[in-house]
């Protein structure tokens, strides 16, 4: 993944944005981003209320609201800004798998695997979308489908089979796999 940094400098200049005010950005989203990863949420939420708000529709800046958004369990507003990045970066299906966490906190598994069964369909096989719909599946008890979105996301990405036996969500799933290969 790219680095902050690199975030904002890769991003062509909107109009009337020089690298002046990119430098700018760069740095405010710094701080926020060091607060953040200190587990100081509402330091990084203080930091980023006072970004000024002709910023507040880059994509970096969008990312970032998220991020420490979903650290301080702000679902309404994780579930806003990921929707703004997934219009911006459409090709991007890590915005619609957070915005479908911020969903299942605020309307339940059945939207949050409803908004990924629709995202199925439009992006390449992906891992961790398989992966957290299984999950969703199984929290609405559909096991075999949850086996099978599984069986797809581990043939994807074989380590997510270790973060499968820690996962709470397919404990009842993982108890019931015959396959060697999934379990």
């Amino acid at each position: 993944t790219k680095s902050l940094r690199q975030e904002v400098f890769s991003r062509p200049l909107a109009i009337g944005q020089s690298i002046r005010m990119q430098t700018h950005l760069h740095r405010e989203l710094t701080v926020v981003q060091g607060y953040l990863e200190l587990g100081m949420h509402g330091l990084a939420w203080n930091a980023l209320v006072k970004i000024d708000e002709s910023y507040h529709q880059a994509v970096p800046f969008l990312r970032i609201r998220a991020d420490v958004c979903r650290a301080m369990e702000k679902w309404d507003i994780v579930a806003e800004a990921t929707r703004q990045l997934a219009e911006l970066e459409p090709w991007d299906v890590r915005h619609i798998i957070k915005m479908a966490e911020a969903v299942r906190v605020i309307e339940g598994e059945q939207a949050a695997a409803h908004l990924l069964d629709s995202a199925k369909e439009k992006y390449v096989p992906d891992a961790v979308l398989l992966y957290n719909l299984a999950c969703y599946r199984a929290t609405l008890g559909c096991i075999e489908e949850a086996k099978s979105l599984l069986s797809e996301a581990f043939t994807l990405n074989i380590w997510l089979k270790l973060h499968a036996l820690r996962d709470p969500d397919l404990k009842g799933v993982l108890d019931t796999l015959s396959d060697p290969a999934l379990g």
